[in-house]
């Protein structure tokens, strides 16, 4: 069964956060937003979709591959502005085709099941998709997903010092580091690598992976990733200047190395990505210095 699946573009409501990467790419709750699209299409048993962005090509197949990790053949084709549902269905739905899903042209504007909630209309769109995507994330059989306080869920290898507070609802992602006497939540959404030292305060806000928060920082209806800070509510943002106050944990350079291998393995010996716990550690501890 086909389908086609519309991306949104970098020219709606949250701009400087797209500008990272492709919107469709964007980190959601440990998974890109096109993924839960994948899953819910490959449940429905999707075996080819035909995916149609005006957004980087090469910087979502990076992400998505060929499809094959939700068993669907995925091809993607670019446009130079973003095609309404009839455009779509004219271009890449030929008329000799009939083995089409009922829901054969999807405007991923939405997550799956939410289609009355556009999170791209706005940075407060965005934050509020989280909080109602989250009980959906929950339910699912994430590998290493756990609930270790009412209201309170955490991914693999995620690490918790003495004293924190959390205020439910919270998510913590794959590899997260809290800092002893840290507060976090309500509402806080911490996404992979992300370090959050001693004493600080996330509340009401999402923090992009590999981001560190510095102790005693309070972050509070944001979007905060690496150095950038956006208040989701009025959409002003800034970057933080003082890395001891919030800062990237990979390198520049290691995130223009991202999707090219043969650079990536002429890097291998001065340089490693930041992954495990111990590597993310050291980092916190030479920026703290």
């Amino acid at each position: 069964m086909k389908t086609i699946l519309i991306c949104p573009n970098q020219a709606n409501g949250i701009p400087v956060l797209a500008d990272t990467k492709p919107t469709a790419s964007l980190p959601f709750l440990g998974e890109s937003f096109l993924s839960y699209w994948l899953e819910y299409l490959a449940n429905r048993k999707a075996t080819e979709v035909r995916l149609v962005t005006s957004d980087d090509v090469d910087g979502i197949r990076r992400f998505l591959g060929n499809g094959s990790r939700w068993g669907v053949n995925l091809e993607i084709f670019h446009e130079v502005r973003e095609l309404s549902p009839a455009e779509a269905r004219k271009r890449y739905r030929p008329v000799y085709e009939n083995d089409w899903l009922p829901e054969d042209v999807i405007e991923a504007d939405h997550l799956p099941g939410l289609p009355e909630h556009k999170i791209f209309g706005g940075y407060s769109n965005w934050f509020k998709g989280l909080s109602l995507w989250l009980p959906f994330v929950c339910q699912s059989p994430r590998i290493g997903l756990r609930e270790i306080r009412p209201g309170v869920w955490a991914g693999r290898r995620t690490k918790i010092g003495t004293g924190v507070q959390f205020q439910a609802p919270c998510w913590l992602g794959d590899n997260v580091r809290v800092g002893k006497n840290a507060v976090v939540g309500p509402f806080a959404f911490l996404e992979e690598r992300v370090v959050v030292d001693q004493a600080a305060e996330v509340s009401n806000s999402w923090v992009g992976p590999d981001t560190f928060i510095g102790a005693l920082t309070r972050v509070s209806e944001s979007l905060a990733w690496g150095s950038l800070l956006i208040n989701w509510k009025n959409g002003s943002y800034t970057n933080v200047p003082d890395s001891f106050l919030m800062a990237s944990l990979v390198h520049e350079q290691q995130r223009e190395l991202r999707g090219a291998p043969e650079k990536r393995a002429a890097a291998t010996a001065t340089s490693a990505l930041v992954r495990p716990l111990e590597t993310v550690i050291s980092l916190v501890q030479k920026i703290q210095g």
